[in-house]
């Protein structure tokens, strides 16, 4: 049973979405613009215990040297 669960698993792929609900704090409060700027200026990028399987979609962001993404 496990094993059908884990063929049907679809794919989470990292977004801007995911990236900016865990990486930009306030972001209720900023605009857009704002928050493009702050993606833009992120060094290091918090993803753990997202259970991430596709990792693209990075071309947005600016200088990251790290990259957490333990499961």
């Amino acid at each position: 049973m496990d094993d059908e669960k884990s063929k049907c698993k679809k794919y989470k792929e990292i977004t801007v979405k995911l990236i900016t609900d865990h990486n930009i704090p306030n972001k209720s409060t900023l605009s857009g613009d704002h928050i493009a700027d702050a993606l833009g200026k992120l060094t290091h990028i918090r993803l753990d215990r997202l259970e991430i399987t596709k990792i693209d979609n990075l071309e947005c962001l600016g200088p990251v040297t790290n990259l957490y993404l333990q499961q």
